[in-house]
C-alpha cells in the first residue's frame, strides 16, 4: 500500500532572519501549518517541550541542503514535520515526517536519529551518522532516492508494515553484526508488505543487507559484503503472504539467501559470487535446490570494489548482468532491464556516460571515444577497432562474435547466432555451422568433412586429400581417401589403370591381379588377358584354370608355338620335344625330329616294316619282299598304310 504524504495547509510563513532574528524564536512564534524559511546559511538552533500537537516547515530556498543546518535542542519535535533543502543535525522525533532534499549528519542522541509513525523520505542523504543504533526507526515508510555515507548504527531502517524502498544506496558503513534495512520488523502488530526495488549495500559490515517478511517484492537488489554474514533473509510474519525474489545480486556474504522459517513463493534471475553458500533454510529442505536453481555463479564484472564510496559497484561493459532482467522490464535508458541495483524503473543511476554519448560504461565497449559506441554504422573489418560494441571487429548482428561477410568478416550467416567460424558443426545435419563451406568440420577447405565430424575426409590438414579428389597412382599418396595410392573405385585393394594401377576393372571388386581365375565364365578375373590363369602372359590359359598352357611359367611354351627337337622342351605341348603332328612320339623332321612322315602315325623310326612294302621306319630303304598286289589289286605297302592309318585313329579314340 502507497502511503501519501499529507497535503501542506501553509497559514504563514516565518522568515528566519528577516522576521525574526533566530530560529528558535520563529519556532515560539509559529502556529499549526505555518512555515518557516530560513534565509541564512549556517547553523541554526531550536528547541520545544516535549512533541508538540502541531504541524510545521522548515525550509530554505538552497538547491545545497548543506548550506543550513537545523539541530533540535531535544530530540522531540511535531506530530508532523517537513524538512525541505536543509541539513539536520540532531536526532528527531515526531509522528509524520516528510524529508525532501534532506540531508543527516551528526551524533545522535544514542537511540534513532529520526523516529515516528509514518516517514516520506525523498532525496536524503545520511552522511556521518554516528551515536545511534537506528537511522531510521517507523512503522509505515515511503523513501526513494536515498544515499547512505560514512554512517555508523547497528540498522539503517526498521520498519514496520507497508514499507516500501526504492532506490537506495548504501556504501562505507558500519552496521556490524545489524542488520542494514529490517523491513516489517512491526510484524506482531501488522501484517508487513515490503517493496525492495533498486538497493545498493556495498563497502560496508553487516550481518544480515535486507531483512524482510515473507510477503512482497524484492527486485534489482546488489548486496556486496565482506566475506561474511547473509545478503538478504526472510522470515514468517504472524499471517504468511508471497514474496518474490528477482534480478538481484548477492557476493562476497557467508549465506546468499537465507530463509528463517517464511516463504519465497517464487525466484528468478539470480546472481551470487563468491558466497559460501547459496541458499539456506531453518525449515525448508528443498530451499538450497530452489535458490540453486533461480542462480548463476561467476564473476559479474562489477566496476571498481573495495572501498569506493561515490564510484564503482556498476556492472562493466561486458558484464553478464547487462540486459540480463526481466525481459519485460526496461533500465533509465530504455535498454531491457539489467540485473542488479543498476537495473529496471527505480534502478541506480550511476553508470557513468563519459564520452557522453548516449551510452553508459555499462554498454558502451570504448565510453571514452564517442565514435565508438552501440548502433554505430560504418564497422569495417581489418582495422582490429569494434566501432558499434558488437563484439567483433565489423558488423555482428546476430551477436555470434564473428562479423558478416558484407563489413569484411566470415560470417556466411549474420542472423543465426549458432553459425559462425566459432561455431561447432557436426556431419550429417544439413548445415554448415562453421561456415567453412561444409556440413561438419573442414579444416582445410577441400569441401568434404573430416572423419572426426562424421565426414569423409581422411586427412583435413591437406586439402589434396578427399573423398573426390583425383588421385595418380605411384606418388605415394590416397588423394582420394580410399585407402589406396591410385582409384579404387571398387574396394578391392587395386587402382584403375587410369590411374596407374593395375586393376583392369574398377568397377567389379571381384576382378583384379591375383584374383582366381577360371576358364569358361568369359571374364578375365586376374587381369592378365585371358579368361582363366595366364601367369606367363602367353595368352594361353594355364591346364589347372582349364586351359591348354602345359607350363604357365614360360612365355614361350604354349600350344602352337614352335618346338624345336633337342632343346628338351615341349614348347607347343604336343607331348614331345618338337612337332609331332600324328602324334607317335616322333617329332617331325621339319622340326628337326626323324619321323619322316608326320601325317602318318605308322610311319615313324620304331615302325616294323613288312618285305617289299613302303619305307615305314624312315630308314631310306624298302624292305625286299615279293612285290605283289592284293588280290583287289592294292599293293602290299599300299594295304600296309591304309592298316597303319586305322590303327592311328583307334590310337586317338
Amino acid at each position: 500500500m502507497l502511503l501519501l504524504a499529507p497535503s501542506l495547509t501553509l497559514a504563514a510563513t516565518l522568515v528566519v532572519p528577516d522576521d525574526y532574528a533566530t530560529l528558535d524564536a520563529a519556532v515560539d512564534a509559529f502556529s499549526s501549518s505555518d512555515v518557516i524559511e530560513i534565509t541564512k546559511a549556517g547553523k541554526h538552533n531550536y528547541s520545544v517541550s516535549g512533541t508538540l500537537d502541531a504541524e510545521i516547515t522548515f525550509r530554505t530556498s538552497f538547491a545545497d541542503p548543506t548550506t543550513v543546518v537545523v539541530v533540535p535542542g531535544t530530540a522531540t519535535g511535531f506530530r508532523t514535520v517537513t524538512f525541505q533543502n536543509l541539513t539536520l543535525g540532531y536526532s528527531y522525533r515526531g509522528d509524520v515526517v516528510t524529508m525532501q532534499n534532506v540531508v543527516l549528519s551528526g551524533a545522535g542522541d544514542g537511540n534513532s536519529f529520526v523516529s515516528g509513525a509514518l516517514f516520506y523520505l525523498t532525496d536524503v542523504t545520511v552522511d556521518d551518522v554516528s551515536n545511534v543504533k537506528t537511522v531510521f526507526d517507523t512503522y509505515y515508510m515511503n523513501a526513494s532516492d536515498v544515499i547512505v555515507r560514512n554512517t555508523t548504527a547497528t540498522k539503517l531502517i526498521s520498519a514496520g508494515a507497508d514499507t516500501e524502498i526504492r532506490n537506495v544506496d548504501v556504501r562505507c558503513s558500519h552496521f556490524g553484526s545489524g542488520t542494514v534495512i529490517d523491513a516489517g520488523a512491526w510484524w506482531d502488530y501488522f501484517l508487513p508488505v515490503t517493496t525492495v526495488d533498486g538497493l545498493l549495500i556495498a563497502s560496508s559490515t553487516f550481518g544480515i543487507g535486507l531483512r524482510a517478511p515473507s510477503d512482497g517484492r524484492f527486485a534489482n537488489v546488489s548486496i556486496i559484503g565482506s566475506g561474511s554474514g547473509v545478503g538478504i533473509a526472510t522470515y514468517s510474519p504472524a499471517t504468511s503472504g508471497t514474496l518474490t525474489l528477482s534480478d538481484s545480486y548477492v557476493g562476497s556474504v557467508a549465506v546468499g539467501v537465507q530463509n528463517d522459517g517464511g516463504t519465497i513463493s517464487s525466484m528468478s534471475r539470480l546472481w551470487m559470487d563468491d558466497v559460501d553458500t547459496l541458499g539456506k533454510s531453518v525449515s525448508d529442505s528443498g530451499f538450497l535446490a530452489d535458490v540453486t536453481a533461480a542462480t548463476s555463479v561467476g564473476d559479474v564484472m562489477l566496476s571498481g570494489g573495495g572501498d569506493l564510496c561515490e564510484e564503482g559497484w556498476w556492472p562493466m561493459f561486458g558484464s553478464p548482468l547487462v540486459d540480463a532482467g526481466d525481459p519485460a522490464g526496461f533500465d533509465h535508458d530504455g535498454s531491457r532491464t539489467d540485473i542488479g541495483a543498476t537495473g529496471g524503473e527505480f534502478g541506480l543511476d550511476v553508470v557513468p556516460d563519459v564520452d557522453e554519448d548516449g551510452y553508459s560504461a555499462s554498454r558502451d565497449c570504448d565510453d571514452a571515444n564517442p565514435g565508438i559506441r552501440p548502433g554505430v554504422s560504418g564497422d569495417s573489418v581489418g582495422d582490429d577497432i569494434d566501432e558499434d560494441c558488437d563484439g567483433a571487429d565489423g558488423v555482428d548482428l546476430d551477436g555470434d562474435g564473428a562479423s558478416n561477410a558484407a563489413s569484411g568478416g566470415d560470417d556466411c550467416d549474420d542472423r543465426d547466432a549458432t553459425r559462425s567460424p566459432l561455431a561447432v558443426d557436426t556431419f550429417g545435419d544439413g548445415h554448415d555451422d562453421n561456415c567453412d563451406g561444409a556440413d561438419g568440420v573442414d579444416a582445410d577447405g577441400d569441401g568434404a568433412a573430416t572423419v572426426a565430424s562424421g565426414g569423409d575426409d581422411c586427412d583435413d590438414d591437406d586439402a589434396r586429400r578427399f573423398p573426390a579428389a583425383t588421385d595418380a597412382f605411384g606418388d605415394g599418396l590416397d588423394a582420394d581417401c580410399d585407402g589406396f595410392d591410385g582409384v579404387d573405385r571398387d574396394g578391392d585393394g587395386h587402382a584403375t589403370l587410369a590411374s596407374g594401377g593395375d586393376d583392369c576393372d574398377d568397377d567389379a571388386a571381384q576382378t583384379f591381379p591375383g584374383h582366381p581365375d577360371q576358364i569358361g565364365d568369359g571374364i578375365d578375373r586376374n587381369c592378365d588377358g585371358s579368361d582363366g590363369v595366364d601367369a606367363d602372359g602367353d595368352e594361353e590359359p594355364s591346364v589347372e584354370s582349364g586351359g591348354e598352357d602345359c607350363v604357365d611359367t614360360d612365355p614361350t611354351v604354349y600350344p602352337g608355338a614352335a618346338d624345336s627337337v633337342g632343346d628338351g622342351t615341349d614348347q607347343d605341348c604336343d607331348g614331345a620335344d618338337g612337332v609331332d603332328a600324328d602324334a607317335d612320339g616322333h617329332a617331325s623332321g621339319a622340326s628337326g625330329g626323324d619321323d619322316c612322315a608326320d601325317d602318318n602315325p605308322a610311319i615313324n623310326p620304331d615302325a616294323t616294316e613288312d618285305k617289299g612294302g613302303d619305307d615305314l621306319d624312315c630308314d631310306g630303304k624298302v624292305s625286299p619282299g615279293c612285290g605283289c598286289s592284293s588280290a583287289n589289286g592294292t599293293s602290299g605297302a599300299s594295304l600296309a598304310t591304309l592298316l597303319g592309318v586305322v590303327a592311328l585313329l583307334r590310337r586317338r579314340r
